[in-house]
């Protein structure tokens, strides 16, 4: 009787007239969102439903959190007006689920009409026990600064400059003016690694650096950007380097056509091609642009853009399309036994 009694009298905890509730108390729930109190009807006998509508939410809702996981270095503050941490979650989990939803309004649509479609095979995405994000476009940043075209090209990451060629010579000023951005804007530049050599479809780690495209010392435009590494790649030449740069990053001259030019940047000491074939090859790329406006800081829209594979020159060796959406949301079905101890699985 005494513990039916406490059962019954259970109260949140803290104090809800100074906004610190927590928990439940008859029935409502209340929590935190954002800094402030907030609370919403408590559900007194949860299920697990299961449709196929509801699977597949999981599974944009998994795919996107694994993504953040790996991505929040970055992530956590790159969504221009929205406060870091949470806020900036927020907003990336908004866009991207929206990404994903996107490129599944098909699907959705037949689930929706019960159109018979069979098992679904779009790629990739996140199954319930999978630890690494999908190899997929994700957002990661958003503003009003005009972005920077990247792309990959025969196995490198690249920038176009137009018709400049960079060299050890190349200024400061020139370099600006070929990329479209502004004096003393930062370039963060984003390289994403997945196993090549086999056919997984997951990213596996994260390399960034930054690079602010002014001088250091008195600020003079003139100055020349790059000097040869030990193996011939560009590097910022220290001497003209700007204090607030961050991260080992190599550059060197890539020519997309007759008198097209682009800034190929690797991880790597090489002028070469991005390795394939190997456990950490680089797998997807992009570039945001920072400004300090006032007190305000500004970003650019960038999204990863991810490395070809397969076929072509200085792609990647192996399919990575094989996270198929159809597994996923198995993945979520629980077994019709309901049971997940381990004695509790024979045939009836």
């Amino acid at each position: 009787m005494l513990n039916n009694l406490k059962s019954q009298t259970k109260m949140a905890k803290g104090n809800p007239f100074i906004g610190m509730a927590r928990g439940s108390a008859g029935d409502f729930t209340f929590y935190r969102s954002f800094g402030e109190q907030v609370f919403r009807a408590r559900n007194r006998h949860p299920s697990n439903p299961q449709t196929d509508l509801q699977l597949l939410q999981r599974v944009i809702m998994l795919t996107t959190q694994r993504a953040y996981s790996l991505l929040s270095p970055l992530a956590d503050h790159s969504f221009a007006g929205r406060k870091p941490g949470t806020m900036s979650q927020a907003r990336f989990t908004e866009l991207n689920n929206a990404m994903l939803r996107n490129g599944l309004a098909e699907v959705i649509e037949d689930i929706v009409t019960g159109a018979d479609t069979g098992w679904p095979t779009s790629a990739n995405y996140n199954g319930k026990s999978s630890v690494f994000p999908a190899m997929m476009p994700f957002i990661l940043s958003e503003g009003t600064i005009s972005p920077v075209s990247y792309q990959w090209h025969e196995g490198f990451s690249c920038l176009p400059t137009g018709a400049l060629a960079l060299t050890s010579d190349t200024s400061y000023q020139e370099l600006v003016d070929a990329l479209g951005v502004a004096p003393g804007d930062q370039l963060t530049f984003v390289q994403l690694a997945c196993d090549d050599s086999e056919p997984l479809s997951y990213f596996t780690g994260i390399k960034f650096a930054r690079v602010i495209l002014a001088p250091g010392g008195d600020n003079d435009m003139d100055a020349t950007v790059f000097t040869a590494s030990l193996n011939g790649a560009l590097i910022v030449d220290p001497g003209n380097a700007n204090p607030r740069n961050m991260g080992s990053i190599y550059f060197s001259d890539h020519s997309v056509g007759t008198d097209l030019h682009s800034l190929a940047f690797s991880f790597v000491d090489s002028t070469a091609a991005e390795t394939s074939n190997v456990a950490d090859a680089p797998a997807g790329c992009a570039v945001i642009v920072s400004r300090l406006s006032g007190d305000v800081w500004q970003r650019s829209n960038s999204s990863i853009a991810l490395r070809p594979f397969t076929v072509g020159t200085g792609n990647l060796r192996w399919d990575h399309e094989t996270a198929y959406l159809g597994d996923a949301m198995e993945s979520f079905r629980t077994s019709s036994s309901g049971s997940t101890r381990y004695l509790n699985q024979a045939n009836i």
